[in-house]
Parts: structure tokens; sequence; C-alpha cells
């Protein structure tokens, strides 16, 4: 019986070298057959695994699909400077810095000066105040979107949430206090753990 092996890409980053970014996820079937971006990602693997579910289908998970970019894009001032300077190895600074320089038109520490601060979480706080309300909605039943179970929208955020935290402790403390409800979606992210363990290889 062949290799049933499914091996996810990542971006290096300074050592310890571990999963940060949540741009670059590609991933390698047993088959050979490579595939990009994250929904479908996750639609081919529950096709071929579909027991236990992440609910792709629940409309739950949709809408914390479609948050947590609002969520997460607007604080971007406040991080990718950061990313800079702590995470990305010697040999991806210059193209990496070189192309979102281009991209906002400014260095990455003027691109935060100006846009980050109060500006960016007040972008940030509406799809915050969603997230919540939507992790609320169950929590008498266990720590996930869905109650006791585990989501892809658990994932989603979960992985957003490590993103933040890789990149600057300052900023998802803030973060958490942003959303209103600490509580919660520390007791989500704990509740994830198991599937943040590995993060390298």
């Amino acid at each position: 019986m062949g290799s049933q092996q499914i091996t996810l890409f990542d971006l290096p980053s300074q050592e310890p070298c571990s999963s940060w970014s949540l741009n670059p996820w590609k991933i390698q079937f047993p088959d050979g057959i490579y595939l990009m971006e994250s929904r479908k990602i996750a639609e081919a693997i529950e096709q071929n695994h579909p027991s236990p579910s992440v609910h792709l289908d629940s409309p739950t998970v949709q809408k914390v699909e479609d948050l947590v970019p609002h969520s997460i894009e607007p604080i971007y001032p406040l991080l990718m400077y950061k990313i800079s300077q702590v995470i990305l190895p010697e040999k991806s600074y210059d193209y990496w810095v070189g192309q979102y320089t281009r991209e906002y038109g400014m260095p990455l520490d003027e691109y935060e000066r100006q846009f980050g601060g109060e500006q960016a979480w007040a972008a940030a706080q509406p799809a915050l105040n969603e997230l919540t309300a939507a992790l609320k909605e169950r929590q008498a039943d266990g720590p996930f979107f869905l109650g006791k179970e585990v989501s892809y929208a658990d994932f989603v955020w979960a992985g957003a949430l490590m993103f933040v935290k890789r990149t600057d402790e300052g900023v998802f403390q803030e973060l958490l206090d942003r959303t209103g409800a600490r509580d919660v979606h520390e007791r989500l992210f704990r509740a994830c753990a198991p599937w943040l363990k590995r993060n390298d290889y």
C-alpha cells in the first residue's frame, strides 16, 4: 500500500523555523497532486477523509470564514514591519520586503506609522464583534464555534490568532482584549492546541 502522507508547504522563518504565515499553504496529496488555496484544500481533504467532518457547509463556518479576513487584514499595519524584523530569514528578506514596499508605496515602518495605531483597531472592530457573537452562541455546549464539535471555522480563526501571536505577542494580547470576550477566544485557542502543536517538520 502506498504512502498516505499529505505534505503541507510553508514559508521559512528565522530559527527556530516554524509555521507563521496565513497565505502560503499548499498541499501535495499522496497521489502527487498539488493543490493551492485553503478552502479548496479543505474541500479536497473533506472529500477524501469525510470522517470526522469539519462541517464546511455550516452557515456558521462560512460566516466565520468571511469574517476572519476583516478581523486580521485591518491590523496588517501593526504586523508587517515586525514580520520583516523578527520572522523573515535573511534569504527571504529582500524579496518579501521589496514586494510589500512596492504594494504599499512606502517602507513598512512608515506603513505602520501612517496606518497603524487606533485606526487599524477601529477598522477591525466590527468583524471582531461579530466573531465574538458567533463564538458565544454555543459556548454552553463547548469551546468551538459549533459548540462541542470542532470545525473548519475554528482552524481558520485559531490559525489567524497563531499568526498574530507568532508575529507580536503584544498585538496578540491587544487583539484578545479587542474581541470584548478574551476568555471565550482563549478557550477556543486552548482547545485547538492539538492541531497547532506540530508547526514545523
